[in-house]
């Protein structure tokens, strides 16, 4: 069965030229498009919902934040992720804690969108670098990281390749590494930093500011 996503924008022009761009860009994924919520939540519904799900942040008759929190605890079997021409970092931070798979901006470039989409289409969470250059740091350096295990110079390289939105594998690639080792730099980081998942050592190293 071929993987598929489901744009929902109600900008006629933008969802057209979305579309025709992945149909494009991701050869054997099927891309359909819908213009309202209650046209998306019908779509989500069906016995073969898509396998991923891109809606707009502001759609009409919808209130934001609210309306992703609904789609993703009612449509919990079909990952949401979220796309808009304006958000600010709390906005994206707020969505990611709800569970979506991650954020798009509208101005990002079409070589960007295929590579969120495809990342997020093999199940890993993609968040936005423009969050972290934009977000004001509330604490400084390594030491707010226990201090008798302080954040390596190879964890610091991986923190900011993640940063990026790159895979493990491509991250392994750009360091010269195994994947596996990369999943354990990482799964070292969420043991240290007390989260679960890449997208929350990101947040734990925002808060930190580790890649300042």
């Amino acid at each position: 069965m071929a993987t598929s996503i489901l744009l929902v924008d109600d900008h006629v022009l933008l969802l057209d030229t979305l579309k025709e761009y992945l149909v494009r860009s991701l050869q054997g994924v099927q891309v359909d498009a819908v213009r309202t919520l209650a046209e998306c939540e019908a779509r989500l519904r069906e016995p073969d919902p898509p396998d991923l799900a891109l809606v707009d942040y502001r759609m009409p008759g919808g209130h934001g934040l609210a309306t992703i929190r609904e789609l993703v605890a009612n449509e919990a079997e079909v990952p949401i992720a979220v796309m808009s021409g304006q958000a600010t970092p709390g906005e994206v931070m707020a969505l990611l804690r709800l569970g979506t798979m991650g954020f798009v901006s509208k101005s990002v470039s079409g070589t960007s969108l295929t590579h969120a989409v495809r990342l997020m289409l093999s199940g890993e969470r993609y968040l936005p670098a423009s969050v972290f250059a934009d977000a004001q740091p509330r604490r400084s350096g390594v030491a707010a990281l226990d201090e008798e295990a302080p954040v390596t110079p190879r964890e610091l390289e991986v923190l900011r390749l993640l940063r990026s939105g790159l895979t493990n594998k491509e991250i392994g690639r750009a360091l010269m590494i195994e994947e596996v080792t990369v999943k354990l730099h990482i799964n070292r980081l969420c043991k240290r930093l007390g989260v679960k998942n890449r997208v929350q050592v990101l947040m734990a190293a925002m808060e930190r500011s580790l890649l300042d």
